[in-house]
């Protein structure tokens, strides 16, 4: 695990299974979900079609419901309803028998612990790519099909999954056929696909798809052909391309695409920002266990610089959730995906922090399985946690500090220290609550309310800064 905050990594618990050629999705719990893979040798690759659970609570994995079909070289994609999206795959391999590539998906549910079918694709593929748009829709592009061959041969064809009729319908095909390849969901809602292998060499160019007319366009293509790299989309809404290979060998270099309307940073003096101490935002709350329409959450941040952090909603998701800034509540609103941004400006000593956000895929309060396994949710009512103990305003090493929080149900409060503090900064009795400050750093407590029948689960984060 790699703490943003300390900038340090640490072991955590091994999976279940040895595994490569999978998938890592974040659910709606704070949970990862990881699917497929092989563990095989080259010559006979095995997919598999087992899947577990990571708990960041606990560092421990979880053996989970196995999937209907073997995969690897798949795509695993969260839908706002808090299901997850798995697509194709290499079904089969083997040097007699060549490549055999799924054309089918999957639903995981997590609040059921159940897969049920997504439909068949227009074509199988594996290595391709799959994106969320904004209208709920998932775009699968690019990839490879099968083969009777050991060959592998980039497809140009794209096609889109619709979760209100779980069919797939095709779509306008890529400019250039390509595998392992990038595709990156830009903030006006178009996709930015880079880069990979084509047919006869690996591409330098780039294409953005448009949802509302179905259409690609040529973008800027890249300084250097790359396949096999990695894209993420900045806050500033650039896209940072880096590493992969090309004919030359492996890469080092970095890239960065500026949309129209994009913000492009520069070395500049402008403001004598070079000057300044940068600083960076971490959330301090985990997302929200079982978000429904109706429910609620208090988002917390803290800035390296320790000036305050400003929580809003960002404006591509105020139609799904809005947020009382005075008490910093969240309520969700509609079903979709509600993002949380939190922002410092900087001030004459550290220069504005890049934006930090949560994405949050809230489910509608009435509707999807009717199970209640696990606190499904539907029908209970939520509940807020509201500390009643002062934040220290000077905290120092050796310092103690007993928490005390409510529940708006009534019911009672635990408290522990988040696995998010700096290591070794704090530790809590857990029979007296009583919190010990033990070295500088963040230490994080957490305020728990398990829920019952009636209520949901609930969770409120204290932030110490311990000097």
């Amino acid at each position: 695990l790699y703490d943003p905050v300390a900038g340090s990594w640490t072991s955590t618990g091994s999976m279940n299974e040895p595994r490569f050629g999978h998938t890592a999705t974040l659910l709606s719990d704070g949970k990862v979900l990881v699917t497929g893979g092989t563990s095989g040798a080259y010559t006979s690759l095995a997919p598999l079609k087992t899947a577990e659970l990571y708990d960041p609570a606990n560092g421990t994995w979880t053996s989970i419901a196995a999937m209907a079909g073997t995969r690897f070289g798949h795509t695993a994609t969260l839908l706002p309803n808090g299901k997850v999206l798995v697509v194709g795959g290499l079904d089969s391999f083997t040097l007699a028998t060549g490549l055999t590539a799924a054309n089918t998906a999957e639903l995981y549910d997590p609040s059921a612990d159940n897969w049920s079918s997504a439909g068949t694709l227009v074509t199988g593929r594996f290595i391709h790519t799959a994106s969320l748009l904004s209208n709920g829709q998932v775009l699968v592009a690019g990839g490879a099909g099968s083969n009777s061959q050991i060959a592998i041969t980039p497809m140009a064809s794209a096609e889109l999954y619709d979760p209100g009729t779980n069919q797939w319908v095709a779509t306008t095909a890529l400019k250039d056929a390509r595998i392992s390849h990038t595709a990156t969901v830009l903030k006006n809602g178009q996709v930015l696909v880079v880069g990979g292998s084509g047919t006869s060499a690996i591409l330098a160019s780039a294409e953005l798809y448009d949802p509302s007319g179905k259409s690609w366009a040529d973008a800027d293509p890249l300084k250097d052909a790359r396949m096999t790299h990695i894209a993420a989309l900045l806050n500033n809404g650039q896209v940072l391309v880096a590493g992969g290979a090309n004919e030359a060998g492996y890469l080092e270099s970095a890239e960065l695409y500026s949309s129209a309307g994009s913000v492009t940073q520069t070395g500049g003096s402008s403001g004598g920002a070079s000057d300044k101490t940068t600083q960076s935002i971490q959330f301090t709350t985990p997302l929200p266990p079982n978000p429904i329409v109706g429910g609620t959450y208090a988002p917390t941040a803290i800035a390296s610089s320790k000036l305050l952090v400003t929580i809003t909603i960002d404006t591509n998701s105020t139609s799904i959730c809005t947020i009382n800034e005075t008490a910093s509540v969240v309520t969700f609103t509609a079903a979709g995906v509600c993002v949380v941004d939190a922002n410092q400006a900087g001030d004459a000593t550290y220069a504005q922090a890049p934006q930090a956000q949560q994405k949050i895929a809230v489910g509608d309060s009435g509707g999807g399985s009717s199970s209640s396994s696990g606190g499904g949710g539907t029908g209970m009512a939520a509940q807020t946690i509201t500390f009643t103990s002062d934040m220290p305003t000077s905290a120092v090493v050796g310092d103690t500090y007993t928490p005390a929080a409510t529940a708006s149900s009534g019911l009672p409060v635990t408290f522990s220290i988040d696995i998010t503090s700096t290591k070794g900064a704090c530790s809590i009795d857990a029979a007296t609550s009583v919190v010990t400050l033990e070295g500088t750093g963040y230490c994080i407590i957490n305020a728990d309310q398990a829920g019952d029948d009636t209520y949901t689960s609930a969770q409120k984060q204290m932030p110490i800064t311990v000097n």
